[in-house]
């Protein structure tokens, strides 16, 4: 009874399917003083997060960069909600996207390899020296 019992438990090994969770992509925006990423981190986090890193410039106006950590990482849900044709944050909010939205357009930089024409987010509304003018969609995978 045993080598059945072996035999079945190999069979399952053997035809088992691997399952898979894509992670969503991740949208990345850009301002004069703000790199600002919209993601779950390659899935390390429970939600979509705002993430944003403030450019940093010593006194000679030159590029330090941004530090390693975000300086504001907070929930999107608290911050924005997502519609049909893109997303838009409420007034109140605590990041530059405050009283912003966005909607799809098309990109003629496409990311992936044989599109001619891709998509991102553009702002339509609220946008200010703060929040980016548009956010490129980076795929997790092409």
């Amino acid at each position: 009874m045993s080598i059945y019992r072996n035999l079945f438990v190999y069979g399952l090994l053997l035809f088992s399917v691997n399952c898979y969770a894509g992670c969503p992509d991740t949208l990345q925006g850009q301002s004069a003083n703000y790199q600002v990423t919209i993601s779950d981190n390659g899935c390390s986090y429970d939600e979509e997060m705002i993430q944003i890193w403030k450019f940093r410039f010593n006194k000679f106006g030159e590029d330090l960069g941004t530090g390693e950590k975000p300086d504001i990482l907070i929930p999107f849900s608290k911050e924005c909600k997502f519609t049909e044709t893109g997303f838009s944050c409420h007034r109140g909010g605590k990041t530059p996207l405050a009283g912003t939205a966005y909607k799809r357009t098309k990109d003629e930089n496409p990311q992936c390899p044989g599109e001619e024409i891709g998509v991102r987010l553009t702002c339509i509304n609220g946008c200010t020296k703060k929040a980016p003018k548009y956010f490129s969609i980076v795929r997790y995978e092409c």
